[in-house]
């Protein structure tokens, strides 16, 4: 079943849709498993295999709830007969129903599949602290200890992993290893106390990329920036490029936009030129729309 295309997904804030924009493409998720596993755990895996699971196939109804990424990827040493799924949960902020929500998605995997399911929780809000349990058995060992001690193991219990995109010692990993979308993750972390110097960053870090890349990842941060702190304009964003980016070196995400826009005035305007030529030599204005792309109406405009 294939997965619904982004742009028919109702995402609840501007955060959700950057994330599964961008960590909906397996070579961008690396990243983030990367983080969330140790390097034993890492290298246990043949990362050749990683597929992104379709959301909707295990939550058809997803109009109020809808799961964010889901990925599986196979043993390096077992091959097809060692599967694990990892579930990645994005907050942009502290919620504390996490551990009832991931529950019920487990359930609704677990109804289709039986695999080993590790939940990861990708977390970068306001506050830099998550102040949850991230452990099942703690939110249950609070209604009921005694319970808990006595019939712990017989008792359902899971634990997310979190990787906190706040904590400064995530960032410094995330610099070191060179991660291939530390822009996003960079702009993940600072989105809270934004500002132009920020941005002149974010435009520095982006020159590392390829044209391609730099157009899909800093554009898309630039259109982040832009939703989350609207005092932050595409106006002042370009003047901040251009005052940093080397002319030599600028090739603007932000700018094309802004020449396609002249050239295309550029064209229109030679078109209506063309039209007021043939006008003059008394041509129909059905000939003069077929040589120059025009509506009847603004060639009769021009007639005037």
């Amino acid at each position: 079943m294939a997965e619904p295309k982004l742009d028919k997904i109702k995402f609840k804030n501007p955060h959700d849709r950057l994330f599964c924009e961008i960590y909906g493409d397996p070579q961008n998720g690396m990243d983030l498993f990367e983080l969330a596993l140790t390097a034993d755990e890492f290298n246990a895996f043949d990362w050749r295999t990683l597929r992104a699971q379709p959301t909707v196939h295990f939550m058809p109804d997803s109009s109020k709830k809808q799961m964010d990424l889901l990925y599986s990827v196979r043993s390096k040493k077992s091959g097809a007969h060692c599967r694990m799924v990892f579930m990645l949960e994005h907050k942009s902020w502290q919620d504390a129903k996490l551990m009832l929500q991931l529950l019920e998605y487990q359930t609704a995997v677990y109804g289709k599949q039986m695999i080993p399911i590790l939940p990861i929780l990708i977390y970068h809000g306001r506050e830099p602290k998550w102040p949850y349990n991230l452990e099942f058995h703690q939110d249950l060992t609070a209604e009921s200890p005694e319970m808990i001690e006595m019939f712990g193991r017989q008792v359902l219990n899971f634990i997310v992993r979190c990787v906190n995109l706040r904590r400064t010692q995530v960032q410094q990993q995330i610099m070191e290893r060179k991660l291939e979308t530390r822009q996003i993750l960079y702009i993940f972390d600072r989105i809270w106390d934004a500002d132009l110097k920020m941005v002149a960053e974010l435009l520095r870090m982006g020159q590392e990329l390829d044209d391609t890349r730099r157009k899909v990842l800093i554009g898309k941060a630039v259109d982040y920036i832009c939703r989350v702190r609207p005092e932050i304009t595409r106006e002042m964003i370009m003047e901040v490029e251009r005052v940093t980016i080397p002319q030599e070196v600028f090739t603007s995400p932000f700018l094309e936009g802004t020449l396609e826009s002249k050239m295309q005035e550029g064209a229109e305007q030679k078109a209506r030129n063309i039209a007021q030529i043939m006008l003059q030599n008394n041509e129909p204005i059905d000939k003069i729309c077929r040589y120059t792309g025009l509506s009847s109406g603004t060639v009769r405009e021009l007639s005037r």
